[in-house]
């Protein structure tokens, strides 16, 4: 976190976008050698303040009604995944919530929003911009 928030400041890096989404994860109990997550109700807004809000007033929903399956194994690609790809007919493809959420709303639109947001929102400094400015 510490490196992160360096690099923030060093880089005048602020947030641009909220991602948010509802997720059930299961995980072998005995290892974490596979894991399958599903992702739904994606939203993505523009965001540009440092407070960390959980709260969101204007959501799209970045890929509608679907649900993101994501199926992730470390060594050995295991042989049920396979099946549930199979009986399923499922299709390998890339879900980017942070990308496509922007895409969604509008790379230009996005910039336009950014710039005219008030001058207190975007020299609003986060606790931790505070307490690294004065290290």
């Amino acid at each position: 976190v510490q490196r992160f928030c360096t690099l923030m400041h060093e880089l005048r890096a602020r947030p641009k976008g909220h991602v948010a989404y509802m997720r059930e994860a299961w995980e072998n109990p005995n290892d974490n050698s596979v894991r399958v997550t599903f992702d739904k109700l994606v939203k993505f807004e523009p965001e540009f303040g440092t407070d960390l809000s959980t709260a969101m007033r204007r959501p799209i929903f970045t890929f509608g009604k679907e649900t993101i399956l994501e199926l992730k194994f470390t060594n050995k690609f295991p042989i049920w995944f396979l099946e549930l790809v199979r009986t399923f007919n499922l299709q390998r493809s890339g879900a980017a919530k942070y990308a496509d959420g922007v895409t969604t709303w509008g790379v230009e639109k996005l910039i336009m929003e950014s710039q005219m947001v008030p001058i207190s929102v975007k020299n609003s400094r986060s606790f931790i911009d505070f307490k690294l400015g004065d290290q």
